[in-house]
């Protein structure tokens, strides 16, 4: 208690709810009053505290953090907490004491803490940096090998962390090399093994990590020699080689051996021994390699026989100078061989390249030759030598008094030869003519006679026992003329018509030299037989002059020349068709104009196949005519079938008779088949009952081009269309028959109907034809009867009928008996549209009708 003014001073010591009470008297009365006072102490010296705090700033990431606010003074205090992460909207916010945080990532992040009681509030913010600790740390590279000098790219991955630092020990005894990137561009100075280390470490801790590196040289330069020779290279088959590669940088070292693009060596060694089997070409390769690349080289091995056996073959040891001779090497082993040959005589030496085996000279001076030949290839070679002797040859070889003028046959003549050279010699003679054996005579003078005519050719050889020469020769020889005979071939002359000589002589080769006896020229010829014409009447000499080249002879006939009696006759051919049938009779008629009592006229037909009658001399066969054609009459009739299908010349020649004086004509012709005829028996049109079997027959149609006895070969093909009383079925319909008789059943006819059957006649190489036929089939029983022209021409598939002469039809019934052979014929005739029928009742009278209408 303490007494006072009615103010009191105090200072609360400690923050609390104190009771105050205060009583206020006088002399007369006292009152008391109490009133609480909660008192509190003002908030001083707030702080943010966390034991997961490293230096003061750094938080870890993925880790519950707590926390803790506290102050130095302060009573009644609520706290608010806020955290704001940097790469974050988004606040996290709380109440109390104590603040639990979580940093998912890592980077800055805000915490502020607000404290509060009545008296006020404090805040504190403190800014922390949440670091990922460093996990899963490794290096990676291109690859575990390196190249020595050129830069790497080194390479730290880690599974977690931030805030990086990278510490690079190179080298052991160098310091590391600091950077934050997690990369590094180094170059390895050292070949072999080196081991890499790396630490990467952040604000929370540190991690390490090793690799391992091989360092090796690139490869550069790869060749390779054999037996310590660089390309080309030359070696021996089945000898054992030295195979050495050969490299200017490089390491670690693979050496790969192939010849032929097959595997011969795999191994780390740089030499290998190895022995070609055979000779030939063949490419050998090295691939040198290592970690870091590969070089290949490859170069061809010519891979050769060592030569042995080497021969020399000469065509002749002994020969004559300018003779040629050959030289040929030979070796029974050895492959890729080269020839030289050297010729040797005293101090005259030659040497020569032999060139696709063999070599071949004929300049060899005379005397005797030291021949030595040399062969090599690449790895051995060889010598041989052999002797040759060279004799002068024999030169001038010539006939004595040759001459190139005929010789005679069964004439015996003299032959010499000589020569200028190369004696002494001897002649050898072989006569060969044509026809007979050769004939062999010796000596340098000889005489020989032809045994016959013909082409001669001799030949004489002159030989030193060496050298020798030969000489060829022909020559002619001819039989003599010895005989001619003249012949004339006219028994008379006449002006202006050529008259044929002709001479009849032995010997061969023979010309004609003719002297007709008037102005004109004297004729050489090679014929025998000339023609000559002479415009004069009169005597004259003929003389024929015979000649070859060892004779002549000559001949001569008297002639005498006159004038003809009467012109030349005329003839024309009277010609109305250019085309015939080969199945009809033709008639051919010349129009002859003959003024002429003189001398008798003679005629005469001739046909001629194939010729088209543009020139006078008709080429082609001629047609030999029947024994029953006169060929010699104005008029020609020709039987059918005396031409075959084709064109032909007709000649017409009219002549009097032992004179030239004679006409001919020509006419083409060609010769064609006739149509096909097809016949159904019974005519156009025919009344048939429906309870009849309806019988077609064909059989009369033929092919008349066809001669008598030679089976026909045709072909049959029925259709039919129907019609009746309502309406027409014009649509062909095929029967189903092929031959030429058809059969219809009755069960396939219908009363009141009209059947139109067509019959086509096929065949190979012709033009078909067809003929209809139409049936009325009649519900009531009717007699069959069928009409037939018996005077149409069997060569018309129509039934044309003459005018100018009677023309007969014939009526038949084949079911009639001998009580119904009772019919009458009618003809229907239509004139200017008005019908006429006739009917009679016996074929006289039927006969007499027809006639009328002719």
């Amino acid at each position: 208690m303490k007494q006072g003014t009615y103010q009191f001073r105090f200072v609360f010591r400690k923050p609390g709810v104190s009771q105050v009470r205060v009583i206020a008297q006088n002399l007369v009365s006292r009152k008391e009053a109490a009133v609480l006072v909660e008192v509190f102490e003002r908030i001083e010296g707030i702080q943010i505290k966390c034991p997961s705090l490293t230096n003061m700033k750094y938080i870890p990431t993925q880790e519950e953090l707590l926390f803790t606010a506290s102050i130095a003074k302060g009573s009644n205090v609520t706290y608010h907490w806020s955290a704001t992460p940097s790469r974050v909207t988004q606040q996290i916010s709380g109440d109390g004491e104590l603040f639990h945080l979580f940093a998912e990532t890592p980077g800055g992040i805000s915490v502020q803490l607000r404290a509060c009681n009545k008296l006020g509030e404090a805040t504190s913010v403190v800014s922390l940096v949440a670091v990922q600790p460093v996990t899963g740390a490794h290096i990676t590279a291109e690859s575990n090998i390196v190249a020595l000098g050129k830069l790497v790219n080194i390479s730290v991955a880690v599974v977690t962390g931030s805030d990086l630092q990278y510490h690079w020990y190179v080298e052991s005894d160098l310091p590391p090399l600091h950077t934050q990137a997690p990369f590094l561009l180094h170059t390895f100075s050292s070949v072999g093994r080196c081991l890499f280390k790396v630490s990467v470490h952040n604000v929370l801790g540190c991690v390490n990590v090793t690799k391992e590196f091989n360092v090796q040289e690139e490869v550069q330069e790869v060749d390779f020699e054999i037996e310590g020779k660089t390309h080309p290279f030359y070696v021996a088959t089945s000898v054992a080689v030295q195979l050495c590669g050969l490299i200017r940088k490089g390491s670690h070292l693979h050496w790969n051996w192939k010849i032929r693009a097959a595997m011969l060596f795999n191994a780390s060694n740089q030499s290998v021994s190895y022995t070609f089997p055979c000779e030939g070409i063949y490419q050998l390769s090295l691939n040198v390699s290592n970690g870091i690349n590969w070089q290949t080289v490859s170069h061809s091995v010519a891979v050769e026989d060592a030569i042995e056996g080497l021969m020399l073959r000469v065509s002749e040891s002994s020969f004559c100078t300018e003779e040629e001779v050959t030289f040929i090497p030979t070796i029974s082993k050895g492959s890729n061989a080269s020839f030289a040959i050297t010729f040797t005589n005293n101090d005259w030496i030659h040497s020569q390249g032999v060139l696709e085996g063999r070599f071949t000279t004929s300049s060899l001076p005379a005397g005797a030759h030291v021949v030595t030949v040399k062969g090599w290839n690449h790895i051995s070679s060889a010598e041989v030598s052999s002797s040759i002797l060279v004799t002068e040859h024999i030169q001038g070889l010539r006939l004595v008094n040759s001459s190139s003028d005929p010789l005679e046959a069964l004439k015996g003549f003299q032959f010499k030869a000589e020569v200028q050279s190369g004696f002494p010699v001897n002649y050898t003679w072989i006569f060969h003519l044509t026809g007979c054996n050769p004939t062999w005579l010796t000596g340098q003078e000889v005489i020989f006679t032809p045994p016959q005519s013909g082409l001669l050719s001799f030949s004489v050889l002159a030989t030193n026992g060496i050298c020798s020469r030969s000489l060829n020769n022909t020559a002619t020889v001819q039989w003599p003329v010895k005989e001619v005979k003249l012949v004339c071939h006219s028994e008379r002359i006449f002006v202006g018509h050529a008259v044929r000589f002709s001479a009849k002589a032995n010997g061969s080769s023979r010309r004609y030299l003719w002297s007709f006896g008037d102005s004109a020229e004297a004729l050489v010829t090679d014929l025998s037989t000339v023609s000559h014409t002479y415009y004069s009447p009169e005597k004259y000499s003929v003389t024929v002059k015979v000649v070859n080249s060892v004779s002549n002879v000559f001949a001569q006939i008297h002639i005498e020349v006159e004038e003809p009696k009467c012109p030349s006759p005329k003839a024309a051919i009277v010609q109305s068709r250019s085309t015939i049938f080969s199945s009809r009779q033709n008639f051919f008629e010349a129009s002859v104009d003959i003024n002429c009592s003189a001398y008798k006229s003679t005629y005469l037909w001739e046909i001629v196949k194939g010729s088209d009658c543009t020139s006078l001399d008709s080429s082609g066969d001629e047609v030999a005519l029947r024994s029953q054609v006169d060929a010699t009459s104005p008029f020609l009739f020709l039987p059918k079938h005396t031409l075959g299908v084709g064109r032909y010349c007709l000649v017409f020649t009219v002549a009097l008779q032992g004179t030239p004086l004679v006409d001919r004509q020509k006419t083409s012709i060609t010769v064609v088949h006739s149509m096909l005829v097809v016949v159904i028996k019974g005519g156009s049109h025919r009344l048939w009952p429906s309870l009849s079997d309806l019988i077609l027959e064909g059989s009369e149609s033929q092919d008349p081009d066809v001669e008598p006895g030679v089976e026909d070969t045709l072909q049959y093909h029925w259709t039919f269309m129907t019609a009746n009383s309502t309406g027409c079925d014009l649509v062909q319909q095929p029967i189903g028959s092929n031959s030429s008789r058809m059969t219809v059943l009755s069960t396939q006819l219908q009363p009141g109907t009209n059947y139109v059957f067509t019959l086509t006649v096929h065949k190979a190489g012709r033009k078909p034809v067809s003929v209809n036929q139409t049936v009325t089939v009649c519900e009531a029983p009717v007699l069959p009867v069928i009409v037939e022209c018996v005077s149409c021409s069997v060569l018309s598939p129509h039934h044309y009928i003459n005018y100018n002469s009677p023309n007969i039809l014939s009526g038949q019934c084949g079911q009639c008996d001998d009580q119904t052979q009772k019919g009458h014929l009618a003809a229907q005739e239509t004139r200017q549209n008005i019908m006429e029928v006739l009917t009679l009742q016996d074929s006289a009278e039927s006969k007499s009708v027809m006639e009328e209408l002719n």
